[in-house]
């Protein structure tokens, strides 16, 4: 039956998906189309695309699996605790950079 849980496995499972895609193409992007003398480097959004994934994964498998026992439902909950964090210092990360770059 569909019910909260249902929805957050699957929206986070897709936001997965959809941010493992972006990657893919930004990264192909990058690799054959990359203007020649391109000063701006582009890790930030890396790290940001990077933080998106693995947030959106820990989070999926801790809505999918917290239910089995009490104790792996406190350890998947720090684990989905620590992807926001990890996900909130990711997308800190570009603004900061590029928006200190110029001198």
């Amino acid at each position: 039956m569909i019910h909260n849980e249902t929805v957050n496995v699957w929206s986070h499972a897709f936001g997965l998906f959809y941010f493992v895609v972006a990657l893919a193409f930004v990264a192909f992007w990058i690799w054959t189309r990359k203007p020649e003398g391109s000063e701006v480097p582009v890790w930030p959004l890396l790290i940001h695309a990077t933080a998106a994934m693995l947030q959106m994964g820990l989070s999926a498998y801790f809505h999918l699996f917290n239910c089995q026992c009490a104790t792996k439902f406190f350890y998947l909950q720090k684990l989905d605790f620590a992807g926001i964090a990890i996900m909130i210092a990711g997308s800190c990360t570009p603004p900061y950079y590029y928006g200190f770059l110029c001198e």
